[in-house]
């Protein structure tokens, strides 16, 4: 029995550890611990006066997710599957990215956490990207910072004011504000459902309003929380 136990506590711990560690190659890794997200990213963001990377870790909800990259000639077989984060170029597109084979234990189910991925240059958040955590990644040898400890309900919170930040550049705000509603979506923790309610029960003003409550409507559809069926039918029945 004990021997059980011990087993099934490592067990446990690798999980743990792998689910923390990001599967990420050609990066210039940086990992520090979160002290607050919204004033690391920012003072990341403040320091960039070239391209770089900011990335976490968070519980996923549940369902089936597959939020990775498969390359294939055929499209069928003997493909390569991961994603290369950083903006295609001509030969970067027909390329696909290589990555070594998977070592340790086969893992039998999918991913369990989203990775949060940021880019940042000239001082400003461009880009967001969602990931699952079993989906290897290539920065293109940019620097990229890796933020331990972040909670869920943070992660919420610094992407619900990405998607109300009226203050970004127009070509970028409407992308970088429809990118941040689907990624709460995918967020485990309760504030996620409370902020997609938010901002579909939002009349929309301006264009980016519109992106953001049509895209709460749509992470509250593919939801298993209670609330957000209750939502729904709430609509439905008026």
């Amino acid at each position: 029995m004990r021997r059980m136990m011990t087993i099934g506590t490592l067990v446990l711990a690798v999980a743990a550890v792998a689910a923390q560690t990001p599967q990420i190659q050609n990066a210039q890794m940086h990992t520090q611990a979160v002290t607050s997200l919204a004033r690391d990213v920012a003072a990341l963001a403040s320091q960039a006066t070239t391209p770089q990377w900011v990335a976490w870790q968070v519980p996923m909800t549940d369902g089936e997710r597959n939020l990775c990259c498969y390359y294939s000639d055929d499209g069928m077989s003997n493909g390569v599957r991961g994603c290369r984060i950083e903006p295609h170029t001509t030969d970067a597109r027909s390329t696909p990215p290589q990555f070594p084979a998977p070592t340790g234990p086969v893992r039998l189910e999918a991913g369990t956490q989203v990775t949060m991925f940021v880019r940042v240059v000239d001082k400003r958040i461009e880009r967001l990207r969602a990931l699952t955590d079993d989906c290897p990644v290539d920065a293109g040898g940019l620097p990229l910072h890796w933020l331990t400890g972040v909670s869920g309900a943070d992660s919420v919170a610094w992407l619900k004011t990405r998607a109300l930040d009226e203050t970004m550049e127009v070509d970028v705000k409407s992308r970088i504000a429809s990118s941040a509603v689907r990624a709460i979506a995918l967020h485990r923790d309760p504030s996620a459902v409370a902020t997609l309610i938010e901002f579909a029960r939002s009349v929309p003003l301006t264009p980016t309003a519109v992106t953001v409550r049509r895209d709460a409507m749509t992470g509250l559809g593919q939801s298993r929380d209670p609330r957000a069926l209750q939502f729904l039918q709430a609509i439905i029945t008026k």
